[in-house]
Parts: structure tokens; C-alpha cells; sequence
């Protein structure tokens, strides 16, 4: 079960975070064609799965069981880079078959021979050669039609996705600039304070100390560095005071943090 589901979703989340490139329609590309060969290593694992096995003994009645498990994640990986690699060759076919006045019958009509060689491959109609080039052109058929069907603008669906876009990723999670001044951690007493806001009020002074504007997040913990976060609580900076050493919260951050009144607590900014 694991060695079948996980390859084509690891594969997709992996090349999502780490390749810019990789698209919608290659992330189709790869779970219908890495599934399809898949199923083929099952109904044939000699020959497709023996090129792996190197060495590896082979049981008829269960062929290849940890093997199996890399052959199917070659065969993703393979399906996801070239689906990648040939997107402007899949835009400009696109663009070509737009032309056409009969384009939506064209690409539904692709769509539906796709799912009928996806049957021929499942249910394994036709000799192991035939089946590997159908699936070939079965992915061919299915990245065309993402790309004619599926509206994709790069930047948009990728930026803060990927690693190389963390900085808008901590943008979208903060809801606004990420502050990155280096700060202190300072020792603070706490007050509550009545109300149900979501945010926590330092003086200006301390805020100065930890580099911190109204709005950026801060993360409060019990000093007692034995309890490993445990007693500890997430929030916003609200308004400053004039108090030095104190911050006041509300119930919820208290109830949250489990902090204990008189204990002295620990403030960072986070970002």
C-alpha cells in the first residue's frame, strides 16, 4: 500500500517545493503516468521491476515487495521531469490546437480517449509493448489538455510556495512586512488585562530592546527552560505602555500559556 500511494505524492510535493518550473499539468502528468506504470510493474514486475532488483531474489507470489517501491518512484520521478522539461512545447501545441475552430471537441474528445487507454492499461488489454506506449501517449494527451483547460500564471500559483520564495511565505502567514531586526529576549512580569483581544502589550522601552513594531509577532514563554515550551503562547504586539518589565495579556493567553501569577516570563520577537 505505502510502496503504491506514496511515490507519485512524494514526488509531486517534493518538485513543488524545490523546482519553480514544476506546473499543475506536470503534477497530472506525473500521478496518471507514474500510477499507470504502477500498475503495469504489478501485471509485468519481469521486466520492468527486475532492472531494479539488483540481485534481489523474485517470489511469484509476491514480486518484488520493497523493490517495487523504488521502481515506482523512478517511474514518477521520470514522468514528472519530462512533463516539466517539454511545458513550452505543451503551451505552444496549446496555442496551435486554440486556433482551431473546433478546439473544445478536439481536447474533450482527447480527454476521453486518455480515460479509455487508462482502462486498457488497468485492466491490461493489450501486450506489455503496446500498453508502454499508449501510456506514453496517454500523458501527452492528459498535460496537453491541463494546460488547455487549466488557467496557470507561474508566479502567482508559486510564489510562497517554494523554498526559494520564504520570504513571501512568512509575508502571507504574518499578514504583512516581515520585520528582521535582530532583538533581545528580555525577562518581563505579566498583567492581565480585560478584554478578548488577540494581541499583547509591552512598554516602548522593551519593545525597543526586542526590535519590535506594533503588529509583528512575538512568542512568550514561562522562563523555566525545563518545560520546553510547554508553558509558552503566540500573539501579536498590540499598542505600547509606559511600564517597563511588564506586559499585559489577556484570559486567553493566559489560560493558553498556562502561565502561573508571579512567575517571570520569557519575550521574543519572532518576525
Amino acid at each position: 500500500f505505502h510502496s503504491t500511494l506514496t511515490p507519485p505524492l512524494v514526488t509531486a510535493i517534493f518538485l513543488g517545493v524545490f523546482w519553480k518550473k514544476f506546473t499543475n499539468a506536470a503534477v497530472i502528468g506525473t500521478l496518471v503516468g507514474g500510477v499507470s506504470l504502477m500498475v503495469l510493474g504489478m501485471y509485468y514486475p519481469q521486466p520492468l521491476i527486475q532492472i531494479f532488483d539488483h540481485g534481489t531474489a523474485f517470489d511469484p507470489k509476491h514480486p518484488y515487495t520493497y523493490i517495487g517501491a523504488l521502481y515506482n518512484l523512478f517511474v514518477c520521478a521520470l514522468f514528472a521531469v519530462l512533463s516539466t522539461l517539454t511545458t513550452k512545447q505543451q503551451l505552444k501545441l496549446v496555442q496551435i490546437i486554440k486556433k482551431n475552430a473546433h478546439h473544445n471537441f478536439i481536447m474533450t474528445s482527447s480527454v476521453i480517449i486518455s480515460i479509455l487507454i487508462y482502462l486498457v492499461i488497468g485492466f491490461n488489454l493489450a501486450p506489455l509493448p503496446i500498453l508502454l506506449a499508449l501510456t506514453f501517449i496517454m500523458v501527452a494527451m492528459v498535460v496537453i489538455a491541463s494546460n488547455y483547460f487549466i488557467e496557470y500564471k507561474h508566479e502567482e500559483k508559486t510564489d510562497g510556495l517554494t523554498v526559494w520564495s520564504l520570504n513571501k511565505a512568512k509575508e502571507y502567514f504574518k499578514g504583512s512586512k516581515i520585520n528582521d531586526r535582530e532583538g533581545e529576549k528580555i525577562r518581563i512580569q505579566w498583567k492581565l488585562k480585560d478584554g478578548e483581544d488577540d494581541t499583547v502589550h509591552f512598554s516602548k522601552n522593551d519593545m525597543k530592546r526586542m526590535a519590535a513594531e506594533i503588529g509583528d509577532l512575538v512568542y512568550i514563554s514561562d522562563v523555566r527552560k525545563y518545560f520546553g515550551g510547554l508553558k509558552s503562547v503566540h500573539s501579536v504586539y498590540g499598542e505600547p505602555h509606559n511600564e517597563d518589565g511588564l506586559v499585559y495579556i489577556f484570559k486567553d493567553h493566559a489560560a493558553q500559556g498556562q502561565f502561573v501569577e508571579g512567575r517571570t516570563l520569557l519575550a521574543e520577537k519572532e518576525m
